[in-house]
């Protein structure tokens, strides 16, 4: 196991967000100068994280040397509530090359905001099986730094929004992450179900169903943030698609999936 945090003693290391909203940081900061054994599952810990506004990120983790970053994942989406203070935890599997740079870098829905991070980097020997494809990201919109827009039915199963019309390739785990637009008004307290869908539109059978959320009016955040990850089997090529049902038909709830595996 290896872990990323700043020379200083800081349990993370600050992203600095770009002077323009909703823009990709032009440089990488970073988290982890050389892993000691290769891994096959990354914790990327986001936060915490205080303010008295609504605000988005979405993260890159990148491997390689300066100048030479690849983007390893992608869009880690990280939605906080006003007046609150959070600390997200996402378990990604993924291949991590021995002796690996690793370095990270980020945009949020205001201009020049950070965030603070921290990268473990788990071996082999502590999963069942080495993963063998990349982590996608979908339903992320990079022009406002959110996810996928979701409007439930009062006491029915809301529509189904699409968040790929076709997986770039097989995925044996899905992680889910749930959140608000921060452009949205409060969020009153509702509760919710959601589902995960595959196939055609009009033709979506639930492959994840049922998942119980809470709308929190205190943290302004539908709740828990993030589900997973969990076993799927989508094949590439697949279209998916999620759903809510809840006792309200407010708006603001969005998603982003994340495929592994």
């Amino acid at each position: 196991m290896t872990s990323g945090a700043a020379a200083a003693g800081s349990p993370a290391v600050s992203l600095p967000g770009d002077a323009t909203a909703d823009t990709k940081a032009s440089s990488w900061t970073e988290v982890i100068a050389s892993t000691p054994a290769a891994g096959s599952m990354l914790l990327l810990q986001i936060g915490s994280y205080l303010n008295v506004a609504q605000r988005s990120f979405l993260i890159d983790i990148a491997i390689g040397g300066a100048g030479a970053e690849t983007v390893l994942i992608a869009n880690a989406w990280f939605p906080v509530g006003s007046l609150v203070t959070f600390m997200s935890h996402y378990l990604l599997f993924c291949c991590v090359p021995k002796g690996s740079r690793l370095s990270a870098r980020c945009q949020s829905n205001s201009s020049d905001e950070a965030v603070p991070i921290s990268l473990t980097v788990f071996s082999p020997a502590a999963l069942d099986a080495v993963p063998t494809g990349p982590v996608v990201p979908y339903g992320v919109n990079l022009a406002t730094t959110n996810g996928l827009p979701l409007v439930p039915a009062s006491s029915a199963e809301g529509n189904w929004a699409q968040l790929t019309a076709a997986t770039s390739c097989r995925h044996t785990k899905l992680l889910l992450v749930i959140g608000k637009d921060e452009a949205d008004v409060a969020m009153t307290t509702d509760r919710y179900v959601l589902d995960i869908g595959m196939g055609g539109s009009g033709a979506e059978k639930e492959i994840i169903l049922d998942i119980p959320l809470v709308i929190d009016a205190l943290a302004d955040q539908p709740l828990p943030g993030i589900i997973g990850p969990l076993d799927v089997a989508i094949p590439k090529g697949s279209r998916l698609a999620a759903r809510l049902r809840g006792n309200s038909t407010q708006t603001g709830t969005q998603i982003v999936a994340y495929g592994m595996g």
